[in-house]
């Protein structure tokens, strides 16, 4: 059995939410992609078809929307931040069988088949509960020994988990 408890913070919240949006989802190729197709439709619209005037602005709008990204998503992440920031002190204790988290006097029980993914980042573990929830593992937080156990447990458990070391 290994214990923790721990009180979120709200860069631990926004890391999370980075991460998942960074790794886990299409919505910056998404976004990129869409940019791609406003910056080629306005060369072609300004070349080749000669409406200066729709080139042009499809042109600078794709420009437009490819500088403000950083900025849209550092707001988005924001305001995800100031929904969830709003626990106090939690804990999780992982068992051979199960992991249950202690969340505002709440005891929540998850199977070990029920995580769907393990990342690993530089700071922390991530254990995916659902597409988009993880629970959240601040490394620092565990001893050497602590943290060598429950990467033990968790390979055990559930075989592997994704190393993302640069982040």
């Amino acid at each position: 059995m290994i214990k923790t408890e721990f009180s979120y913070s709200k860069d631990e919240i926004y890391d999370f939410y980075y991460f998942h949006l960074r790794n886990k989802t299409n919505a910056m190729l998404l976004y990129y992609s869409i940019t791609a197709l406003f910056l080629l439709s306005g060369i072609v619209f300004t070349f080749i078809i000669k409406d200066y005037f729709f080139g042009l602005v499809l042109i600078v709008t794709s420009l437009l929307v490819f500088a403000l990204y950083p900025y849209r998503q550092k707001k988005a992440l924001e305001l995800l931040v100031r929904q969830k920031y709003k626990r106090d002190k939690q804990g999780i204790t992982f068992y051979d069988d199960k992991i249950e988290t202690l969340i505002e006097g709440e005891v929540y029980t998850y199977k070990w088949d029920e995580i769907l993914e393990v990342n690993e980042t530089t700071r922390y573990l991530y254990l995916y509960v659902s597409e988009k929830g993880a629970l959240i593992i601040k490394k620092s937080i565990l001893s050497q020994n602590e943290l060598n156990e429950l990467v033990t447990l968790i390979k055990k458990n559930k075989g592997t988990i994704t190393l993302y070391p640069n982040i």
